[in-house]
C-alpha cells in the first residue's frame, strides 16, 4: 500500500498552550496526590518498611521496561503518523498487537523473575524476599500502564492518558491504605504492595474499557492491518533506550538499598521523588508536544518546529527555576513532611534538584530524537550514561553513602542532556534548550542563520 500524506491539521501555538494547561492541571493533581500518598505511606509504615516498599517498587518499575518490549513509544509515534496518513487499519492493528504481546510477554517475564526471587529467598536471608515476590506481579500491570498511557497520548487525550495512573491509582491506594491503617493501626510493606497491586488492576481495567469505546467509535468499520515485524524492529532500540533511561532513574535507589540498607533507601527515595517536582513542567509539555514534533517533522516544516521548540523552552524554564529555588532553600522542612527523621536527606535533595533543573533547561531533547525517528542515534547516549552511572555509584556509595548517589545521578543527568542537545542540533537542525533560546534572542537573525540546513522530508 502506498503511503499517502493527508492534509496536515491546522496547527496553532494557542491550541498547544491550551492543551498544555489541561495537561499541567492533570499532572499537578497527580503529582500532589502521589506525593501526599507517599508522605502518608512513609508515616504509616515507618522508615524501614517504607524503604522496603520503595525498593520493591523501584524493581517493579525497572522490570516493567523489558516487559513492554519498547512498544509503548513505537505506539505513540506510529499512531501519530498513521493519523496524519489516515491509515486507520494500522492504528487498530498496532493497538491490538501491542496489547496482546505486552500481556503475554510480561506474564512470562514475571513468572521467571518470581522463580529467581523464590530460589534466592529459600537459600539465604533476603529482607526484601516476600514483598518482592508479591510486587513482581505488578510488572505486567505497569507494562500495561505504560502502553495505554502512550495509546491515549497518541489519540490526543491527556485526561485518559494520565488521569488513571496519576490520579485514580494513588487516590485508591491512599484510601484503601488509610482504611487498613485505621483498622490495624499499622501498615507493612507487604500490605502496601498488595494494595497497590489490587488498585492498579482496577484502574487498568477501567482504562482499557474507555480506550476500547473510543477506538470502536473512531475505527468502527476498519479491518485491522498488521506490520508486526516492522514494529518490533523499530521497538528494539527504543526498548534499550527506555531501559537505559529507567536504569538511570532507579540504579541509585537500588544500590543505596542494597549497599547501605532499607532505611537509607527510604530517605534517598523520598529525596528523589521530591526532586521530580522540578521536571513537572518539562514532563507536562512533553505530554502535549511530542505528537506535534512528529506532525511538523513529517511535513518538513523546520521553521515552525523550531518556533514550537523555542516557545516551549520558555514555558518550561521559568516555573522550573522557581520550583528549584524553593526546594533548595526549603529542603529541610520539605523533607520533614515525610517524617522528622527524613530531614537528614536535605543535601541529597538539593543536589538532585540541581540536576533536574539542568534537565529542564535542555527541554524535550529526548522526545525530539525519538519522535523524529532518530532513536538509534541517541541509544549510545543513554547506554553510556547508564553504564557510567552504575560504575560511579558502585565506587562512591560504599565510601560516601547516599549523598554520593545524588551527586553521581545529577552529573550523569547533565551529561546526557548536553550530549542529546548536540545530537538534536546535528541531526534535526533544531536548537532545543533555553540556553540557545536566550542566545537567539541576543543575536537575532545572525544566530538563526547558523542553524545547519537539513532535509526534513
Amino acid at each position: 500500500m502506498t503511503k499517502t500524506l493527508a492534509a496536515r491539521p491546522v496547527f496553532s501555538l494557542d491550541s498547544l498552550a491550551q492543551k498544555t494547561w489541561i495537561a499541567l492541571a492533570t499532572q499537578l493533581a497527580g503529582v500532589i496526590l502521589t506525593y501526599l500518598t507517599q508522605v502518608l505511606l512513609a508515616r504509616w509504615m515507618g522508615e524501614t518498611e517504607y524503604g522496603v516498599y520503595a525498593y520493591v517498587l523501584s524493581w517493579v518499575m525497572l522490570l516493567a521496561i523489558p516487559a513492554g518490549l519498547g512498544l509503548p513509544l513505537i505506539v505513540l509515534r506510529s499512531i501519530t503518523q498513521y493519523r496524519v496518513w489516515e491509515d486507520w487499519g494500522k492504528i487498530w492493528g498496532i493497538i491490538q498487537a501491542s496489547w496482546l504481546i505486552t500481556i503475554l510477554f510480561s506474564l512470562v517475564l514475571a513468572l521467571g523473575e518470581s522463580t529467581v526471587v523464590f530460589w534466592i529467598n529459600r537459600t539465604q536471608a533476603f529482607v526484601y524476599g516476600t514483598t518482592l515476590l508479591v510486587g513482581l506481579w505488578m510488572v505486567p500491570l505497569q507494562a500495561l500502564v505504560k502502553l495505554q498511557l502512550e495509546i491515549a497520548r497518541a489519540l490526543e487525550s491527556v485526561l485518559l492518558s494520565y488521569g488513571p495512573s496519576l490520579i485514580l491509582w494513588p487516590a485508591l491506594t491512599l484510601v484503601v491504605s488509610g482504611l487498613v491503617f485505621s483498622h490495624e493501626h499499622m501498615l507493612g510493606s507487604l500490605s502496601g504492595i498488595l494494595i497497590s497491586d489490587v488498585t492498579l488492576s482496577l484502574v487498568i481495567a477501567l482504562q482499557i474499557g474507555i480506550i476500547g469505546v473510543r477506538l470502536q467509535r473512531e475505527c468502527v468499520s476498519t479491518t485491522p492491518e498488521y506490520d508486526l515485524w516492522n514494529w518490533l524492529k523499530q521497538s528494539f532500540p527504543l526498548l534499550l533506550q527506555d531501559a537505559f533511561l529507567l536504569i538511570l532513574e532507579q540504579t541509585d535507589i537500588l544500590m543505596v538499598g542494597s549497599i547501605v540498607g532499607p532505611e537509607a533507601a527510604g530517605f534517598y527515595g523520598a529525596a528523589v521523588k521530591t526532586a521530580l517536582w522540578v521536571e513537572i513542567i518539562l514532563t507536562t509539555v512533553n505530554v502535549v508536544a511530542a505528537p506535534t514534533f512528529t506532525v511538523l517533522y513529517e511535513a518538513g516544516d523546520k521553521a515552525e518546529l523550531q518556533q514550537v521548540v523555542f516557545r516551549i523552552a520558555r514555558w518550561i524554564f521559568v516555573p522550573s527555576l522557581v520550583m528549584a529555588i524553593a526546594l533548595i532553600v526549603f529542603a529541610q522542612p520539605v523533607m520533614s513532611l515525610f517524617g522528622a527523621e527524613f530531614a537528614v536527606a536535605h543535601w541529597q535533595l538539593r543536589i538532585l534538584v540541581f540536576g533536574q533543573l539542568i534537565n529542564a533547561c535542555y527541554g524535550p531533547v529526548w522526545y525530539l530524537m525519538m519522535m523524529t525517528g532518530h532513536q538509534r542515534k541517541s541509544l549510545v547516549v543513554f547506554g553510556s550514561s547508564a553504564c557510567l552511572n552504575a560504575v560511579l555509584n558502585a565506587i562512591a556509595i560504599p565510601r560516601y553513602g547516599a549523598t554520593a548517589a545524588a551527586v553521581t545521578t545529577a552529573l550523569t543527568m547533565i551529561l546526557w542532556n548536553i550530549w542529546l542537545g548536540h545530537l538534536v542540533i546535528k541531526h534535526i537542525a533544531i536548537y532545543p534548550s533555553i540556553f540557545h533560546n536566550v542566545l537567539g534572542k541576543m543575536l537575532g537573525k545572525k544566530y538563526a542563520e547558523t542553524i545547519p540546513p537539513t532535509d526534513l522530508s
